[in-house]
């Protein structure tokens, strides 16, 4: 059951401290961020908004309304804390320190964490706030240990700044807009997350030691590369980490690197990144022996003070002259306007229908072969493109896949051969480890499809080096993949996952998982949203205008998937957001000055009538209606423009 309505954003902290310590939540004042620090004055203060200003500091934590009166009474500005335990603790993301990574990891590895209360720092952090189910959560068990960077457990004896309190940044915490107090209270963890709490190992004390399996040629310069990163992210002296490196090494790889390998890889590793798509034709290693102190990370000093490699491209230069002299092909579409040649996403949270939707294009493609210009997909766009299809489905088996179909074509009863090929394998080669070469040799040169399905691609991307640049290593990944389908004028789509909408997000399309590199190298990109029958697809398209499409998905009694189109509109109709549909919407209020419902502004919109629409209408019409733009009509359900800006 939902919490009771939270106070506004803009009420005192006061007002919020005792609706906090009303749901029984004991809270503290805490200090506050100042101009030149922190409110207690110390310039040497490491903690600034976020220690207690009582005397006997979060041990004073309380839901006693006269004592926290009292105290914000005393200091208003008062930052609050809230002491965890009490049937309650938190999932602590910190960014900085490498927190979306890891977690990325974990989720990648055990599952998706489930909706909780959330808060969002103003330091781009998050703290996950869950229930205990009876079990006692070990406090701080993640601190230090590099396995875990940038996240951490706050259980009892701990506590958590609580929105909406000032941030050093300047930023005030946040409740998330989907999973705040008002909409729903902290949620039993997974399973597999208690679990991981409850392995032994892991503290300050022991935090060097981390037994994995022997570790072969080929892969020890990497294996010890990543540990020595994860040690320095933890804070280990470079001392520490010498000795730790050294000691795996002659534990673990076998045969153990020699010690100028080890004192390489711990005091600056002679490695810099080179894209694939340059050529190295010449690489000269300078020798590491000393060390100096840049930015605050280690970096290898030879005796003539010149630690940077050496490295020598072959740029591939284009003389527009020649170019002025080519001719070139047009740039061709599978559906014009919404999806390109070239890399494509479907993304969407699971049980989305997100596969449904790319299986039913395959099937649209390979159909238009046999009828061409009389096939549609969702009965509604035209394919500019037909051919073969290749899926490679990471997740389905071939029962899985037969299924699928059928539940999509029931009358399909024959096809020729090589128009629709499905992959079933869990042991492809990674995305920029041979993959995109495989695709070219095995299907774009055999087949030469009009469409390529990845599902999930995500399962596809190679194990990240955590000591380099993650965008760099996405972007090298996926880059040639669109090159590849741009090569050969065919679709490749990725069908992959999404995660819950932050505070930081600018909009819908940051919430992929993984590095913003996706959203740089993609030519579109759909956003699939479920709401039980309904379906939104949100489109980003490289040449073309971002649009908002609206669909049905019903499972009739006999079992079958039925698709259909209810409309689409110019622009983005996101649920809450301050962008197009807001603008639509507040334009036809003003230009009538006459009440008008939901229904109405729909029509005058001309929007897709469907339940996520309503939905961000309504999310639009709250905010109007704070910001003073709009207020209720004489009649239930109706608005009317007040006159605002």
């Amino acid at each position: 059951m939902p919490l009771p309505t939270a106070p506004d954003v803009n009420a005192p902290l006061a007002e919020w401290a005792q609706w906090y310590a009303a749901q029984d939540w004991p809270v503290f004042p805490c200090h506050t961020p100042v101009p030149g620090g922190c409110s207690c004055h110390d310039p040497a203060c490491n903690s600034i908004g976020k220690h207690p200003r009582t005397r006997h500091g979060k041990d004073d934590a309380t839901t006693d309304p006269f004592d926290i009166a009292t105290w914000w009474r005393q200091w208003p500005d008062a930052n609050i804390g809230a002491i965890m335990g009490h049937g309650r603790w938190a999932l602590d993301i910190d960014p900085r320190n490498g927190g979306d990574d890891t977690l990325f990891e974990l989720e990648r590895r055990y599952g998706l964490l489930p909706h909780t209360l959330l808060n969002h720092t103003g330091g781009k952090g998050s703290h996950y706030v869950w229930k205990e189910n009876g079990q006692a959560i070990p406090h701080a068990v993640w601190k230090n240990r590099p396995e875990y960077a940038g996240v951490d457990i706050i259980a009892l004896g701990g506590y958590i700044i609580l929105p909406p309190s000032l941030h050093v940044s300047g930023q005030h915490y946040c409740w998330d807009l989907i999973d705040g107090p008002d909409d729903i209270t902290p949620q039993l963890p997974p399973d597999w997350l208690v679990n991981l709490l409850h392995q032994p190992g892991g503290t300050s004390g022991s935090r060097l030691v981390s037994p994995e399996g022997p570790i072969l040629p080929g892969g020890r310069n990497n294996a010890l590369s990543t540990f020595a990163y994860h040690l320095r992210t933890a804070g280990a002296t470079l001392e520490e980490i010498h000795a730790a490196v050294s000691l795996r090494n002659i534990q673990q790889c076998k045969p153990p690197l020699d010690e100028n390998e080890v004192q390489a890889i711990v005091y600056g590793k002679k490695h810099l990144p080179i894209g694939s798509f340059f050529e190295v034709t010449q690489a000269v290693d300078v020798p590491q022996r000393k060390v100096t102190t840049v930015n605050g990370y280690a970096q290898p000093l030879d005796s003539t003070e010149n630690s940077t490699p050496v490295w020598s491209y072959r740029l591939p230069l284009t003389d527009f002259a020649d170019m002025l002299e080519r001719t070139y092909p047009l740039p061709q579409w599978i559906i014009k306007g919404l999806i390109p040649e070239g890399l494509t996403f479907f993304v969407g949270s699971p049980k989305s229908s997100k596969t449904y939707l790319a299986y039913s294009l395959a099937l649209s493609l390979v159909s238009a072969m046999a009828h061409p210009g009389q096939v549609q997909w969702l009965g509604h766009y035209d394919l500019d493109k037909h051919g073969p299809v290749i899926y490679m489905t990471l997740e389905d088996d071939e029962s899985d896949t037969f299924y699928r179909v059928k539940e999509l074509a029931p009358g399909l009863t024959s096809i020729p051969r090589d128009r629709l090929l499905f992959i079933h394998d869990i042991n492809l080669p990674y995305l920029g480890q041979g993959l995109t070469e495989v695709l070219q040799e095995q299907v774009m040169e055999v087949y030469h499809p009009a469409l390529v399905v990845l599902d999930p691609i995500s399962y596809l991307y190679a194990p990240q080096q955590k000591s380099n640049d993650q965008f760099a290593q996405v972007k090298q990944m996926l880059l040639p993949l669109r090159w590849l389908g741009k090569q050969y004028h065919c679709g490749i789509l990725g069908v992959d996952h999404r995660r819950k909408k932050s505070a930081d997000d600018v909009d819908i399309f940051e919430t992929q998982y993984g590095s913003n590199a996706k959203v740089a190298v993609n030519d579109a990109q759909l956003v699939i949203v479920r709401d039980d029958k309904d379906i939104t697809v949100h489109c980003q398209v490289r040449k073309a205008g971002n649009q908002t499409l609206s669909l049905g998905l019903e499972f009739t009694p006999d079992g079958y998937a039925e698709w259909t189109w209810k409309g689409s509109s110019d622009g983005m109709i996101l649920q809450g957001a301050y962008g197009d549909l807001r603008m639509k919407v507040l334009t036809v209020l003003q230009a009538g000055q006459l009440s008008m419902t939901i229904d109405d502004m729909i029509t005058a919109c001309a929007l897709p009538d469907s339940r996520n629409t309503k939905q961000a209408i309504d999310q639009v019409l709250r905010r109007a209606i704070r910001a003073g733009e709009i207020v209720k009509g004489a009649r239930r359900g109706e608005y009317v423009w007040a006159g605002g800006n």
